[in-house]
């Protein structure tokens, strides 16, 4: 027998309202299970899909009970017994098994079963002759049809006790004949003592085989009016626990209380065949559906990751050229500043340029004077010249006394004629002055009035590039906003990416609940045929059809 390992002495709770279900085939692997069986097992549903049963059975089983276990299932009856389970970690819990064949065609296809969770007691009293079995110490007991039962003395009292309803009235029917032979032995043995007259004795005789023939009837009548019904009711409720909603079950004419018991069997029958023909047919609608939405979130879910990304390069982009326009509008505010640091150093050069206008006209007015000042002291040389002309022309006449008198007079008359000379060449140097000065204070003029102009321009400089540095922040400002709301787009993007996953997530679950209903329902055999109802239709359509039946079934309800 199979081993599972490791075990723990962690007990995993089971509630009242746990329903632990699977199926499995002939072979004992599992075809399905449902999600209490996967969450109290611990195992995947993968982990389980496809493997033997016995995946999840404890070491502290006796194997007594599963070879009664699958002796009974075998026989075509279903079995009830307390068993204990192994979780994948190790941990252990206690079910109630009710397990049930599934029978198609009169043929055992597989087999269901259904856990719940043990009466109060139950375990306690169960779990020390496990343990007995275990280790081979119990003796005169065993398991019966997931019961312990005990196989001495006792235990047939018991037993005794125990019989079906067939059993018991055979039983009284024999303790009646048994009587009717004893009363007829003893009229014969009292004919032949002559102790009772032969025509009485003829008559208890004959009174005694009517009553036996009359006990045999009652027998044979009461069985068949109460066993067998009762036997067919239970026939037809182990078919219905089975899943079997597909027997047709005939209306019992009879009228009485079995009549009744096999009318509400079927009645019941017909209930859960409907009731699950429209639960099969809805959960076949609501995964074609769920698929659909799950599909459409997904495309919508793509589509907005792709939008994110965009908003996250226009995001990335527009921060840049935030960044760009910043440098900008600093790059202006500072050629502003610099275009106003060069008016007011123009200004300054204007001014200074006029200074230097003046200056050069007090130079030209002061050269004017010095040509004055040389032509007073040219007059004078020309006048000194004259003086030293009639001086040597008197002393040509002194004769030999004014001959140092001439010297003199020649001497003077030199000076006067190199003071005439140096006073020529001052004038023309004072003339070529005068003139450069002139053409110097032309020229000034004319850089004044650039100057002038330069100063207008840079002004006009400075204001262009204040109204530029004036629409660079309004343009930051601007741009900055701009990137505020790309950025609040990027995160309601964002949001709704992450919303349209959950709602993806969600339809996918939907979609897998489903799956899954329909797994649980499809245990049931309701015998649907290829033309009757619209399950027929949902079943045969592909997906892209369903989905647009269900969307005009929907526009039809919202209408």
């Amino acid at each position: 027998m199979r081993v599972n390992l490791p075990i723990t002495a962690t007990e995993y709770p089971i509630y009242d309202d746990t329903l632990i279900l699977s199926t499995t085939d002939t072979k004992g692997r599992l075809t399905y299970v449902n999600p209490t069986f996967i969450e109290v097992s611990g195992f995947t549903k993968e982990e389980l899909i496809g493997k033997a049963h016995n995946i999840v059975r404890h070491p502290d089983m006796p194997p007594q009970a599963f070879e009664d276990l699958w002796k009974t299932l075998k026989a075509g009856l279903p079995w009830t017994g307390l068993v204990k389970n192994r979780r994948k970690n190790g941990d252990y819990y206690w079910v109630l098994g009710n397990a049930t064949p599934l029978i198609d065609n009169g043929k055992i296809i597989g087999y269901l079963s259904v856990r719940t969770k043990p009466p109060q007691g139950v375990v306690e009293r169960a779990e020390p002759i496990y343990r007995q079995l275990l280790d081979g110490k119990a003796k005169n007991i065993k398991i019966e049809k997931g019961k312990i039962v005990r196989t001495d003395f006792v235990g047939k009292v018991k037993s005794f006790f125990r019989m079906t309803v067939n059993k018991r009235i055979a039983f009284f029917a024999a303790i009646s004949a048994l009587f009717l032979v004893i009363a007829s032995g003893t009229t014969w043995w009292g004919i032949a003592q002559d102790t009772v007259p032969s025509w009485l004795g003829g008559f208890l005789v004959g009174l005694t085989l009517c009553g036996l023939m009359l006990i045999s009837i009652m027998a044979g009548y009461i069985i068949k009016n109460t066993v067998s019904p009762l036997r067919q009711a239970i026939n037809i409720a182990n078919t219905l626990a089975a899943g079997n909603l597909s027997v047709q079950i005939p209306l019992s004419t009879r009228h009485d209380e079995f009549s009744e018991l096999t009318n509400a069997l079927r009645q019941m029958g017909i209930n859960l065949r409907a009731t699950v023909a429209d639960v099969h047919l809805n959960s076949m609608s609501v995964r074609h559906a769920a698929q659909d939405i799950a599909a459409g979130n997904m495309d919508l879910s793509q589509r907005t990751e792709e939008q994110a990304s965009s908003l996250e390069e226009t995001s990335a982009s527009m921060e840049e050229l935030t960044s760009t326009v910043s440098q900008n509008t600093e790059s202006a505010h500072q050629a502003c500043q610099l275009a106003v640091n060069s008016g007011q150093i123009t200004k300054r050069g204007g001014a200074m340029m006029q200074n230097a206008i003046s200056k050069m006209s007090s130079i030209s007015e002061s050269s004017s004077r010095i040509a004055n000042i040389i032509n007073v002291i040219n007059e004078i040389a020309f006048q000194t010249n004259i003086l030293a002309l009639n001086a040597a022309v008197e002393a040509a006449r002194a004769g030999e006394h004014g001959r140092g008198f001439a010297v003199v007079a020649s001497e003077v008359r030199n000076l006067a004629q190199r003071s005439a000379t140096a006073a020529k060449d001052i004038k023309n140097l004072i003339d070529g002055s005068i003139k450069n000065v002139d053409e110097g204070a032309e020229l000034i003029n004319q850089m004044g009035a650039t100057m002038e102009e330069i100063t207008n321009s840079i002004n006009r400089v400075t204001n262009v590039m204040t109204e530029i540095s004036d629409a660079s922040r309004e343009q930051r400002s601007g741009i900055e906003q701009i990137n505020q709301a790309v950025a609040q787009m990027d995160q309601v993007t964002q949001q709704n990416a992450a919303l349209v996953e959950e709602s993806a997530a969600a339809a996918d679950i939907l979609r897998q609940q489903a799956v899954e209903l329909e797994g649980a329902i499809s245990i049931f055999k309701i015998g649907l045929s290829a033309s009757n109802s619209s399950y027929a239709d949902v079943v045969q359509l592909p997906s892209g059809n369903t989905s647009q039946k269900y969307n005009k079934q929907s526009r039809s309800r919202a209408a």
